[in-house]
């Protein structure tokens, strides 16, 4: 017998739950068609609505297939492409969410600063900096921005 961690357990009880419920949900999506077009000699031949229908039903159970695969692949730490490409996505949208949290204190000390000139250059600094094309170069000048305050905001 293989003894694992109640964390182990856990991780395994989601993973698997998530599985079930992406195959179930596959599965009785499919089972109609299957059920209506080929399960009974001769097929009934598909309408053009029907062929609709049924694509864009494949079309979704392929997508539940390979989002709970990638799923999989990811709890497992398995390196393959579409796994790195989801850690890349979600490391993009840390950047962003990191983005716009250093952009809404930027502009509460902007709000703040009681001298106009140099309210006019921080934000000009800061527009400049949210123009920027690359988010990790938004991120790092406005962390450098709110760092020249008093205070250290940006940390």
């Amino acid at each position: 017998m293989i003894n694992f961690s109640h964390n182990e357990r856990t991780i395994a009880a989601i993973l698997a739950d998530d599985l079930t419920d992406a195959t179930t949900r596959a599965v009785n999506l499919l089972t109609p068609i299957w059920d209506n077009y080929f399960s009974s000699e001769p097929a009934e031949p598909l309408e053009s609505e029907a062929v609709k229908e049924t694509g864009e039903t494949l079309s979704l159970v392929i997508n539940l297939l390979n989002t709970a695969r990638v799923d999989f692949e990811l709890v497992t730490g398995q390196n393959t492409p579409e796994a790195r490409k989801y850690l890349e996505y979600m490391h993009e949208c840390a950047i962003f969410a990191e983005v716009s949290r250093l952009n809404d204190t930027a502009l509460t000390v902007e709000n703040l600063m009681e001298d106009g000139e140099a309210r006019r250059k921080f934000a000009e600094a800061r527009a400049a900096a949210c123009s920027m094309t690359d988010a990790q170069e938004t991120k790092n000048a406005l962390a450098k921005l709110l760092d020249s305050t008093k205070g250290g905001a940006g940390k």
